[in-house]
């Protein structure tokens, strides 16, 4: 007999996948699961793995309560991915094949996105918004006034990230030996997105505009020495890729700050 649907059951009882990435011959998907802890009452987000049929479910990691982000190595030997782990964003490397252990390459206080990997499997590109001259913001104890903000720009604030400061997403890239970790991008304005090119020499990302949070440019960002440059007109909703060749980029985006993002 069925049991009857009970707000607990609809909050426990149910488990949401998401974020499905499928292996680079195509045979597997690692993807989230999402569920809430009956002990604690927060959400919880783990990788597992399964063949492409459905069959040879797997729970990959254990660890942290936030897990995701997941993308495969080029050879699909590995999967990188985000967790939250030692009170800090880290981003972590497992080995798919037998019973591995993820390691983590680098964390960080602010929280890690956008993962990509180098076409060679050596490195991976990523976003943080972390900088140690900006510490995270504490709540006051009750009752003790508000600590004054000194605000400098006019897109100060932003929905979903809340006060800005001085800090912007920058793209970094971190070695897959010895975790060597180098910032590529500056200039007080985000760098979103990170794309390799298919020669690895190159990266294309979303850039930032001075002054207009919902716009960004396509840019394009030499790895050895740091140089970037804008190719287009600023638009918002962008999102590019690679041609197979490397030598052309397309991209989708609308001169509207909501408007139908159009191909070019």
């Amino acid at each position: 007999m069925p049991r009857p649907l009970t707000p607990e059951a609809l909050v426990y009882d149910l488990v949401q996948p998401g974020e499905p990435q499928v292996s680079p011959d195509g045979t597997q998907i690692v993807f989230t699961r999402t569920s809430v802890d009956r002990a604690t009452k927060r959400a919880v987000n783990h990788l597992w793995r399964c063949d492409i049929d459905g069959g040879g479910l797997q729970q990959l990691t254990h660890a942290g309560e936030r897990n995701g982000g997941a993308r495969w190595s080029p050879d699909g030997a590995k999967i990188a991915f985000v967790s939250d782990r030692d009170k800090r964003s880290g981003l972590f490397v497992l080995p798919i094949a037998g019973h591995g252990e993820a390691r983590e390459l680098v964390g960080h206080k602010g929280p890690i996105s956008n993962l990509a990997w180098s076409p060679d499997g050596a490195r991976i590109a990523y976003n943080t918004s972390f900088d140690p001259a900006n510490p995270a913001e504490v709540e006051p104890p009750e009752g003790a006034p508000a600590p004054v903000r000194v605000i400098r720009r006019r897109d100060y604030k932003f929905d979903g990230r809340g006060f800005l400061g001085e800090v912007r997403q920058q793209t970094f890239v971190v070695e897959l030996e010895g975790g060597e970790r180098r910032r590529l991008t500056g200039e007080g304005l985000d760098h979103l997105g990170p794309l390799w090119s298919p020669d690895g020499r190159s990266i294309a990302l979303r850039r930032g505009v001075p002054g207009n949070l919902l716009r960004t440019q396509i840019a394009l960002l030499e790895v050895e020495s740091g140089a970037v440059r804008t190719i287009g007109p600023p638009m918002s909703g962008q999102v590019a890729a690679w041609s197979p060749s490397g030598d052309r980029l397309v991209f989708t985006g609308s001169e509207e700050a909501w408007g139908q993002p159009d191909f070019y």
